[in-house]
């Protein structure tokens, strides 16, 4: 089990020439399920569940415009990845993980509440350090 979170930014356009950016601020608890091999390598795939926060951030342009947004929603994860031990406590990898994120609005001027799918597919590569023992 481990807790991951993440955030990232969707850039957001108008027709007028403004924009302005929707930040995700994501923490999922998860769950990791090993397969265990008799070597260094150590494949995973992995799964979880927790709270999204958005919020509308560094808007911007030429002309002025009315939006708003931010909220608090339910999001998932799912992903799969493989770390190769360069030690007993240091290993690097690579992992790739799709955030589901519905349910969240944004408001443009007076005009009604819009939804869409912020869905998001995550790369990464790195190392990890686990402490204590294994």
């Amino acid at each position: 089990m481990e807790i991951a979170p993440s955030y990232n930014e969707l850039s957001l356009e108008y027709p007028n020439g403004t924009h302005s950016e929707y930040a995700m601020f994501s923490l999922p608890v998860q769950a990791r399920l090993h397969y265990v091999l008799r070597s260094r390598w150590d494949p995973y795939v992995l799964g979880g569940v927790g709270p999204q926060v958005v919020e509308l951030n560094d808007s911007g342009g030429f002309h002025s415009i009315n939006v708003s947004g931010s909220h608090v929603a339910v999001m998932g994860s799912i992903g799969a990845g493989i770390d190769y031990w360069l030690t007993k406590d240091i290993s690097a990898g690579f992992e790739t993980k799709y955030l589901i994120s519905r349910g969240q609005t944004l408001t443009v001027e007076n005009g009604p509440d819009l939804s869409g799918n912020l869905d998001s597919l995550v790369l990464w590569i790195g190392v990890r350090a686990y402490f204590g023992e294994l």
